[in-house]
């Protein structure tokens, strides 16, 4: 019984830990990409989005939460970047989004990039790789180029 008890502890104190670093985690990611639009003079969403950006059009119409966002303007295009959460088939995940309104023709990086997913929904396309996260070095190699 003294056993049973422990395991249950151990299970118990490693699910906590789990839990306290991805929400340090997801802080964390907040924080600096919260920083990043401000340096950059964008505008900081957070889990807003334009309302002209509608998901529920979109493949990311069963998003769970947005998180991350922010919106401003290139050289040439307005666009707005976005993580949000969403179901997977055991777990959910955290997907990384890039929306461009107006782009015109294909965007230039899914051309040496094949598994870059671009998904137009009215005035919008969506960039993203499908389940994955960009780091902020990958969010400013595509915010750069537009």
């Amino acid at each position: 019984m003294t056993k049973l008890i422990i395991a249950v502890a151990i299970c118990v104190v490693l699910a906590v830990c789990v839990f306290m670093w991805f929400r340090v985690r997801s802080a964390s990611r907040r924080k600096a990409i919260e920083r990043y639009a401000q340096e950059h003079n964008f505008s900081f969403l957070g889990s807003s989005l334009p309302a002209t950006l509608k998901l529920e059009i979109s493949s990311f119409r069963h998003a769970k939460a947005i998180s991350t966002a922010f919106a401003g303007t290139g050289r040439e295009k307005e666009f707005v970047f976005f993580d949000c959460v969403m179901p997977g088939d055991r777990t959910s995940y955290v997907q990384s989004v890039l929306a461009i309104r107006h782009l015109g023709g294909k965007y230039p990086a899914a051309q040496f990039d094949r598994q870059l997913q671009e998904e137009r929904r009215g005035d919008w396309t969506l960039i993203y790789h499908p389940k994955r996260t960009w780091g902020l070095s990958e969010i400013d190699a595509h915010v750069s180029s537009l």
